[in-house]
């Protein structure tokens, strides 16, 4: 195990102290950066990664709420799959869902991080692109107005969720 010391940066082995500095030592991870700055932190710190991980469980919490939801009337009405989406109050049922996937995704992407809101504005863009690409089914319900406004709409929900996530979970000090 290496240890080193911040004032001479010299290694030493099964020590604690510095013999000519008189300093306690640090550890040394070899498998570190060189740079001295992240530590070897996966793909999933990054920012690109958290993304990634937002997406997939906003989009996850979004289609099992759906599938959950579509069981639940069922049950109830025994009414048809395709016209229980089909009116204005599935479609708005349908918008709320993807917010509430979302605001979890966002939570988690900005948890953390200093720019969590510009992490979750990302996240809500890109959750928007995959709700108007992914459905085709409701591609006649989607205008103009939609089309442009529901990845701006999420942009900005995913921006609130985000920054609450850096609120939460504060980001580390530096040292």
């Amino acid at each position: 195990m290496a240890m080193v010391c911040p004032q001479c940066c010299s290694e030493y082995d099964q020590r604690l102290e510095c013999p000519r500095c008189d300093v306690r030592l640090i550890f040394h991870d070899p498998r570190s950066s060189p740079g001295g700055g992240a530590s070897r932190a996966g793909w999933q710190q990054s920012i690109w990664g958290r993304i990634l991980i937002g997406l997939i469980l906003a989009q996850g919490v979004y289609h099992g709420v759906r599938h959950l939801a579509t069981a639940g009337l069922l049950a109830l009405d025994g009414a048809d799959a395709q016209t229980l989406w089909s009116g204005l109050d599935g479609f708005l049922m349908l918008q709320g869902m993807q917010l509430v996937g979302l605001f979890f995704g966002g939570l988690l992407a900005g948890a953390g991080q200093r720019q969590g809101a510009a992490y979750g504005m990302v996240l809500g863009i890109w959750n928007g692109v995959l709700v108007v690409l992914i459905q085709p089914s409701m591609a006649e319900q989607f205008n103009t107005v939609t089309l442009y406004g529901l990845p701006l709409l999420q942009a900005g929900v995913g921006a609130l969720a985000g920054w609450l996530g850096g609120l939460i979970w504060r980001p580390l000090t530096p040292v």
